[in-house]
């Protein structure tokens, strides 16, 4: 357990509570299923360069970054919506949704976006 002067004190993942004494429960919490990303209807909006994604939560101290990628699709193409369902979105599945901070979005790659 991490404290700073205010008082606030950051638990390791899986506690939480004023003194961490409190285990969080995996099986108790909300995981993310699927994930839906738009493509603008921008003129050259589409891309075919890996599309990564980095999801934080504050409650878990924890992150996860998988690239959305679908073998069966075209992804990411001019004015389209993608999903990526928990088959397809790896570490991030088992990540809680509880207390989400932070969600990043990165490309790799000479296509722009």
């Amino acid at each position: 357990m991490q404290c700073q002067d205010d008082g606030n004190c950051l638990c390791q993942a899986g506690y939480e509570g004023e003194k961490c004494d409190t285990q969080i429960m995996l099986e108790d919490q909300i995981t993310i299923t699927k994930i839906t990303t738009k493509t603008s209807d921008v003129k050259d909006a589409q891309t075919d360069d890996p599309i990564f994604i980095k999801i934080c939560n504050e409650k878990l101290l924890d992150c996860c970054e998988t690239e959305l990628e679908n073998p069966s699709a075209n992804d990411f193409e001019r004015d389209a919506l993608d999903e990526f369902d928990e088959n397809l979105i790896g570490e991030c599945g088992s990540l809680s949704v509880d207390d989400i901070k932070t969600v990043t979005m990165r490309i790799e790659g000479k296509n722009g976006w």
